[in-house]
C-alpha cells in the first residue's frame, strides 16, 4: 500500500518529487519517502509526538490549492459587497480564526487585493447591466438625496423599465457622494441644485441612457425640481408617497 505521504507529493522527473503545499523539489532515490515525511514534519510543522496519528490528520486535510483559494476570494468579495461590510472586516480576530478553523491553509487576501477584486467584480457587474440596459427601450430613474453623519451629501439613483419580454426591471445605478469636479479633483459638496444637476447628468451619461430616459421622479424638495427641465425633453415627476407622508 502506497505511504500516505505521497498525497501531499508527486514525481517531477526520475529523481525528483515535488510538494503539493509550497512547491519544493526534494530528491527521491531507492523508493524512500523518509525525505518527504521529514519536509511535512520541518516545513509544515507536523507535531514530532504521536507521529503517526498527526501525520495522518495533516496529510488528509484538504491542501487550499489556487483554484479553491480564487473560490475562496471570491465568495469573500461577494459577502463584502452583499452584506455591506467593510473591507477592514477581514482583518478582525474573529473571522481569521473562523477561517483558520475552517480552512487552516487558506491565506487571507489583504485590504488591498480585496479592494481590487471589489473593483473588478463591480466592472463585471456593471457590464452585465450595461448588457440588460440595452434591452429596454424608455428609462425612467428615482432619486433620492440624504446627508451622513459627516455631513457629507449622497445620492442614489435607480432604473426602471420594462424589457423585451414586458418585465419590470429596476436597477441601482449610483449610489455616491454629489461632488464638484473642480481643478481634476473631486471635492465632496452640499444637496445644491447646481451639484445635483451635474451629478445626475454623469450618472446618465455614464450608463448610456441619454436617449432613452423618459422621466425623473423626485421628492419635493427645490433642490431637484430642475432635473427634469422641460427643455431636456425629460418629464419631472414628483414622488406623490412624499407629500403624503410629510402631510
Amino acid at each position: 500500500m502506497p505511504s500516505k505521504v505521497w498525497n501531499s507529493f508527486e514525481k517531477s522527473g526520475q529523481s525528483s518529487v515535488k510538494c503539493k503545499i509550497c512547491g519544493t523539489l526534494l530528491k527521491y532515490l531507492g523508493g524512500s519517502t523518509g525525505s518527504m515525511t521529514n519536509h511535512l514534519k520541518l516545513r509544515h510543522q507536523v507535531a514530532e509526538k504521536a507521529p503517526s496519528a498527526t501525520m495522518d490528520a495533516f496529510i488528509n486535510r484538504t491542501v487550499c490549492n489556487p483554484k479553491k483559494a480564487e473560490r475562496l476570494n471570491n465568495l469573500l468579495v461577494e459577502m463584502v459587497a452583499k452584506d455591506a461590510l467593510p473591507v477592514s472586516f477581514i482583518e478582525g480576530d474573529g473571522f481569521r480564526a473562523l477561517m483558520k478553523a475552517m480552512e487552516p491553509s487558506y491565506v487571507i487576501p489583504s485590504r488591498k487585493t480585496i479592494s481590487a477584486l471589489l473593483k473588478a467584480k463591480y466592472e463585471e457587474k456593471k457590464a452585465t447591466l450595461v448588457t440588460d440596459l440595452e434591452k429596454i427601450a424608455f428609462v425612467s430613474v428615482t432619486t433620492d438625496c440624504w446627508t451622513s453623519r459627516s455631513s457629507e451629501g449622497y445620492m442614489t439613483v435607480t432604473a426602471h423599465g420594462l424589457d423585451g419580454d414586458w418585465v419590470n426591471r429596476s436597477y441601482v445605478l449610483d449610489t455616491t457622494p454629489v461632488v464638484n469636479q473642480e481643478g481634476g479633483q473631486d471635492t465632496v459638496v452640499r444637496h445644491t441644485a447646481d451639484a445635483l444637476t451635474t451629478q445626475m447628468s454623469r450618472i446618465v451619461e455614464e450608463w448610456g441612457l441619454e436617449d432613452k430616459l423618459d422621466a425623473i421622479v423626485h421628492d419635493n424638495a427645490s433642490n431637484v425640481k430642475h432635473l427634469g427641465n422641460p427643455r431636456s425633453g425629460r418629464r419631472r415627476c414628483v414622488c406623490w408617497t412624499h407629500p403624503t407622508v410629510m402631510h
